[in-house]
């Protein structure tokens, strides 16, 4: 029986292949995948295509206009309270209103709030079935830059034509990327990595899903998916599934490796970090995240493909 919270979390560094992931997942007749960026102490009124802020944090700036009916001793584990049934009316509202009865949400943290936000949601849902995608993270920079980058050339406050729009521009154009952005996004994809090493240990329904393997083999990890989260994995509805979320469906027609810079869905093809990093960002990469990709399995040169998907499952 599903209902009252989410059945299943899928949770990732931004630009880890979430938003395929998500697409494969509403394609399902019964399954739906939503975002409502729903854990982590984190507001950005300052992001170029829109303010960036949790559900978490909202419940708290609510706190300031909203007099909690308790003792100020209790205002923490009220706005707890108020925060899990508010996730749990979202989750409602959207089985009642699609007809779909598995409902489950993608969650990229933003930097910094990644451990919180997996141990928030095992304080609300231990049970939930915890779906980790991973992807080699020097791949992962050049996607969240490249975005980033396009973001600052569309919405640049003072216009397409102004130095700072330009600038991203040209480095979309010559394939090269901002040294703080290598920083920032090797940060936020280790931070996002470690924090899955204990949402492992802590949820007893884990299932790791590699995003390079997930390319190979997308019918395989489409079914793996589907059969971890309870929903029907027969071969007519995965192909279904994974017809509607290919990339070619999500790009307008490209094929796979096809690039288009100005797009969200740029190229996804594995190892395309190799194109755009410099040999001194890639000491800097591996000088922040290089130990979270020898525990992932990531090696120096070309990306690993290889199984290492795992779940772990309570008896029924």
């Amino acid at each position: 029986m599903h209902g009252g919270g989410f059945d299943y979390l899928v949770f990732a560094s931004a630009k880890s292949g979430t938003t395929w992931t998500q697409s494969l997942l509403n394609a399902h007749p019964t399954v739906v995948c939503a975002e409502s960026r729903a854990f982590g102490d984190y507001f950005d009124p300052t992001n170029l295509s829109g303010p960036h802020l949790t559900v978490e944090k909202f419940i708290a700036f609510l706190g300031a206009y909203y007099r909690a009916p308790v003792p100020a001793s209790e205002k923490g584990a009220f706005n707890k309270r108020l925060l899990h049934r508010v996730l749990g009316a979202i989750a409602d509202e959207s089985r009642a209103s699609s007809g779909k009865p598995i409902y489950g949400e993608k969650l990229t943290p933003y930097v910094g709030t990644a451990l919180g936000a997996v141990r928030a949601m095992h304080e609300w849902n231990p049970a939930v079935r915890f779906v980790h995608l991973v992807r080699d993270g020097r791949d992962v920079v050049v996607s969240a830059a490249a975005h980033n980058l396009n973001n600052r050339a569309k919405y640049a406050p003072q216009g397409p034509e102004s130095a700072q729009a330009k600038e991203a521009s040209a480095f979309l154009a010559s394939s090269t990327l901002p040294d703080e952005m290598v920083r920032r996004y090797a940060a936020m994809w280790a931070d996002a990595s470690s924090a899955a090493f204990e949402a492992q240990r802590l949820f007893p329904n884990f299932l790791e899903i590699r995003y390079e393997e997930m390319w190979e083999r997308p019918r395989e990890h489409a079914r793996a998916i589907f059969e971890f989260i309870g929903a029907d994995a027969s071969e007519a509805v995965v192909d279904r599934c994974v017809q509607a979320s290919s990339f070619e469906a999500a790009s307008g027609g490209r094929k796979p490796g096809e690039e288009d810079r100005g797009a969200f869905v740029r190229k996804g093809s594995p190892g395309d970090w190799s194109n755009w990093f410099t040999p001194e960002q890639l000491r800097v990469f591996q000088s922040i995240a290089g130990e979270q990709m020898a525990r992932r399995g990531y090696t120096s040169g070309e990306p690993v493909v290889r199984v290492v998907s795992r779940t772990r499952r309570e008896p029924a």
